[in-house]
């Protein structure tokens, strides 16, 4: 198999209905979910989704929904995403809310305002499910009153640049916002919460996915998927690719001493590399970034390998206007050209120039990175 025939069988594998039917079970009429019998024909619900994934994982829940005859007359929706056009078709009623990614600016504060409007609505005994996704701590915001906007930028920009981990970053987030680390509950009057969450974060716990606006005694959380759950689809449907889970390894000499040491040939390696950036820089993004730092330490003869594919679950790496970039032996890039592009962060060209870039897709689900090695 080429390293790109991976690229379509790995896409099929982020539906997120695929666990979306291990979680929600349907008995009496009344959706099931963990030892929770709620009954939506009595009830009015309200269906929150927050995040880059928010209109997929509606549209996910409607799906279930149809296919199980829920009925839906009393469901009413907020989408709150960074895209401006929604494709999505909604049964019941819905809005459509839009902020900035990956930095929350003017845009994010408006949609917030908005979304507090609309759960400032929610009567106490209504039913009200929040679907929180990747990208939800730069899309739902609103600063603290004593930072300015214009502080607050700055900051949260400062914050992006430093190469922190997804839960240190997420952590000083919530410093600085009135609606992270549980805070959004504080504009819900609603008494029946459930959260189902998307981990896109190395931690199995939850609670800071989207810097956690939603977490708290008065919410119920489910996990609806993660890098764990996507590892396990990826193991049975691609078996003859040794998966990891960052950081099973933390270098190359220990990735390759384990594939040759189990007689592997491919290994994919599910995580998120973190990146520095200077405040200039060119095209690209963490994917392209690092299969172009790659191949210059295969020119160089550091490392072996045959070919490499790394892409973003979410369809969508920094500003390479793509998912990612993929190489094999038959490549031929100018090696002076290479460390130009990797100097100047500008990593997308290169691989534009020689067809090797993974098309954008529409985002399915938000986890992690996918990086696939053919040692």
């Amino acid at each position: 198999m080429k390293i790109q025939e991976l690229i379509e069988p790995i896409i099929k594998l982020l539906d997120p209905f695929i666990e979306l039917k291990n979680l929600l079970k349907v008995k009496d009429n009344c959706l099931v979910l963990g030892d929770r019998f709620i009954d939506f024909k009595n009830k009015q619900v309200h269906l929150i989704s927050i995040g880059k994934s928010a209109a997929p994982l509606l549209a996910s829940l409607q799906r279930f929904f149809i296919e199980n005859q829920i009925e839906t007359t009393n469901v009413s929706a907020i989408i709150l995403d960074h895209r401006n056009s929604l494709s999505d078709q909604f049964t019941f009623w819905h809005r459509h809310l839009t902020g900035n990614h990956p930095i929350p600016r003017q845009k994010s504060y408006q949609a917030t305002k908005e979304l507090i409007d609309y759960l400032s609505t929610i009567k106490n005994d209504d039913i009200c499910f929040f679907l929180i996704s990747g990208g939800t701590s730069s899309l739902l915001e609103i600063p603290k009153e004593s930072i300015s906007l214009q502080e607050f930028e700055k900051r949260s920009h400062e914050l992006f640049e430093k190469g922190l981990s997804i839960l240190e970053l997420n952590r000083e987030r919530a410093q600085l916002s009135q609606v992270k680390g549980g805070n959004l509950l504080n504009f819900c009057k609603c008494e029946n919460i459930y959260n189902l969450i998307v981990n896109d974060t190395p931690q199995v716990d939850d609670r800071w996915v989207g810097s956690g606006p939603t977490f708290g005694k008065r919410a119920i959380s489910f996990n609806w998927d993660n890098r764990e759950k996507l590892k396990k689809r990826l193991e049975m449907a691609i078996p003859d690719v040794l998966w990891l889970i960052e950081p099973e390894v933390e270098n190359w000499d220990e990735l390759y001493r384990l594939a040759k040491n189990q007689n592997e040939k491919k290994v994919g390696m599910l995580g998120e590399i973190t990146l520095s950036l200077p405040v200039q820089k060119g095209q690209g993004g963490r994917n392209t970034h690092y299969a172009a730092y790659l191949l210059d330490q295969k020119s160089k003869r550091r490392v072996e390998l045959g070919s490499f594919l790394s892409m973003a679950t979410d369809g969508e790496d920094g500003s390479s206007l793509s998912a990612g970039a993929y190489w094999d032996d038959s490549i031929g890039i100018d090696p002076r050209r290479l460390e130009q592009s990797l100097q100047n962060f500008d990593s997308a060209k290169i691989f534009l120039d020689s067809g090797l870039l993974v098309p954008n897709f529409k985002s399915l689900t938000n986890l992690m990175d996918i990086r696939i090695y053919f040692i």
